[in-house]
């Protein structure tokens, strides 16, 4: 039921606002302003070869990552991203093979796989951004000249 998936979500953002979460560093998380949108997906490092379960948070300005204990009894914190330092590039859309990675300036890129297709959704809409690699100015920075505007004849 899909109303039963959006009650989970709800449940657990309740529960890591009001919860401790072990080796949390920095701002506390009740301070980081409204949750965008947050799931379960599977994650995995540049140096690492298999995938592991991981909460992500998305925030205004910050990417929270989150792990569990094998009994889902205690969350771990294992880092943050600036979200303005990171983007998300689509890998594949294949049935059953939703990934995407995580790249930026400043960090190894993580492969990040979910489980349902609204999150896979939902996470490149929030973490893509324009490529402006690809800018069409010229060299010397001006925009070329307009058009002639098309005179009406009666």
């Amino acid at each position: 039921v899909p109303c039963d998936e959006l009650w989970k979500k709800q449940k657990l953002k309740t529960y890591l606002l009001q919860n401790p979460i072990r080796g949390w560093e920095g701002t506390p998380i009740q301070h980081l302003g409204k949750i965008t949108f947050l799931s379960m997906v599977q994650f995995r490092g540049a140096e690492s070869q298999m995938f592991e379960e991981r909460i992500l948070i998305l925030f205004s300005d910050e990417l929270v990552i989150l792990s569990t204990d094998d009994q889902k009894t205690s969350v771990q914190y294992e880092g943050r991203l600036p979200t303005h330092s990171i983007r998300a590039l689509e890998r594949s859309a294949l049935l059953n093979h939703l990934e995407f990675e995580i790249t930026g300036n400043m960090m190894e890129s993580v492969l990040v796989s979910c489980s349902k297709p609204d999150d896979y959704q939902s996470w490149l809409f929030h973490l893509q951004k324009p490529d402006y690699s690809t800018n069409t100015l010229p060299l010397n920075g001006q925009l070329p000249p307009r058009p002639p505007k098309k005179k009406i004849g009666r």
